[in-house]
């Protein structure tokens, strides 16, 4: 394997009762990025109109800015319940997209608003459809050789027949799973099977970045990409609302495993779309 990227990626789901826990989570988090010197080369993805971020969170914001840190959006459409039409997920999806970016222009950020990841990584053509209007260029929600189900019990996405270690890959709102042809307006990045204290699937391992990067070497690819989700709320204590110490120190041992054992370069999802967007792979 000439070369592993891994990708930080959180989707700022805050479901803990607490604003104040839910900002110590946060600051926590900036706090073991500056540790481990990944600044800038972190993902997060807001969940804005659940959780009102740029009002109730703004300095976390200015300060994941001021490093650099890639800032995309996280839409949970699961809670429309069934209804997969193109004008309520685009009225959802647009406020979100319209409050951040307003807040950026109101303190004079002139950032790309590029990125999305669905809740549950849900996937539906009209969903996507709706991306590519709202001028979104970049996804985050294949899980290769899964499928999963979202919060009110529906199927997410079923990407069982998408081999596990594919790189980045461009598609359109009909072919998500259309991995070979690498070709439309969206260029997606494929997401581990991984959590790190949550208990809907595997926490991250050894064998978990071990089983991507043999699924690279069997797809005969140069270059590996990793890339890890996980949420606030993980790092917060249960029953509590305070910051679990323990959860914060496995993170900094997957930090560790991966820039030591590994030799991983830590790269955002801007960065990672820079590298991967006009390349054609996994063919």
């Amino acid at each position: 394997m000439k070369d592993i990227l891994f990708l930080i990626t959180i989707d700022c789901d805050l479901r803990v009762s607490s604003v104040v826990t839910r900002n110590e989570s946060l600051c926590a988090l900036l706090d073991v990025f500056d540790r481990h010197g990944i600044g800038g080369h972190v993902t997060w993805f807001l969940n804005e109109n659940d959780f009102a971020i740029t009002r109730s969170h703004p300095e976390f914001l200015k300060e994941a800015i001021r490093r650099g840190d890639t800032i995309g959006v996280h839409d949970h459409i699961d809670f429309l319940r069934g209804t997969w039409e193109y004008g309520p997920i685009y009225d959802f999806c647009s406020r979100s997209h319209k409050s951040i970016r307003a807040w950026l222009e109101e303190n004079g950020y002139s950032l790309p608003l590029t990125c999305h990841r669905f809740g549950c990584c849900f996937q539906h053509p009209e969903a996507y459809r709706a991306l590519v209007d709202l001028g979104y260029t970049v996804s985050s929600d294949v899980g290769p050789g899964t499928c999963h189900d979202n919060h009110t019990g529906e199927l997410s996405f079923d990407n069982t027949d998408i081999p596990v270690g594919i790189l980045p890959y461009r598609h359109g709102p009909d072919t998500i799973n259309d991995y070979r042809e690498n070709n439309g307006p969206l260029l997606q990045i494929p997401t581990l099977k991984a959590t790190l204290t949550a208990d809907f699937w595997p926490r991250f391992s050894r064998d978990t970045a071990d089983t991507w990067i043999s699924g690279s070497r069997q797809l005969g690819l140069s270059t590996t990409e990793l890339c890890f989700i996980f949420h606030p709320y993980e790092v917060v204590a249960p029953g509590k609302l305070e910051v679990d110490p323990e959860s914060i120190n496995r993170l900094e041992e997957i930090i560790t495993l991966m820039r030591d054992e590994y030799g991983a370069g830590f790269v955002s999802m801007e960065e990672c779309a820079s590298r991967f967007a006009g390349d054609t792979q996994n063919g």
